[in-house]
């Protein structure tokens, strides 16, 4: 499988605000698909678009984020522009997704993620807990990532 190939372009941001720029970036993935992040920090959102070889709309994220650009909700689309569902995120000390809490576009609570780290900060397990708060899938094992703090 290929590695991703990052490719990052920093807008610059009006003078005024010269502290402070919209980033965007496109991550290419190995089947062909890519997603294209756009962080605009003067509104704090940030928005995920991934899309297929033929530049068809997957997929649309977006992203409330914090003070320190950090990710809190955010809302899934289809590649229609038709909301899936709705996500909020509780972070632990080192501001890593510990709990992740899915809604239905009417905010009817569907699942929780919990997340577990190793003391370096990567990701060693996730574990789903339906309605009732039942263990439904739990992944362990091959996760190696290192997750980015603003999800």
């Amino acid at each position: 499988m290929l590695k991703p190939l990052i490719l990052s372009l920093i807008l610059l941001a009006p003078a005024a605000f010269a502290q402070q720029a919209i980033r965007a970036t496109t991550t290419m993935h190995g089947d062909g698909t890519r997603t294209e992040e756009t962080i605009n920090p003067y509104d704090k959102t940030q928005t995920a678009v991934t899309l297929n070889a033929g530049d068809k709309v997957l997929q649309r994220v977006v992203y409330q984020l914090d003070e320190n650009n950090l990710a809190t909700t955010a809302i899934i689309y289809d590649g229609k522009g038709i909301p899936l569902y709705k996500a909020e995120y509780k972070r632990n000390m080192q501001s890593l997704v510990a709990e992740e809490r899915n809604f239905s576009p009417k905010d009817d609570f569907i699942r929780r993620m919990v997340y577990s780290y190793d003391v370096s900060g990567n990701m060693t397990r996730i574990d789903t807990y339906d309605i009732q708060g039942r263990l439904i899938d739990s992944r362990g094992k091959g996760i190696k990532q290192k997750p980015a703090k603003r999800r």
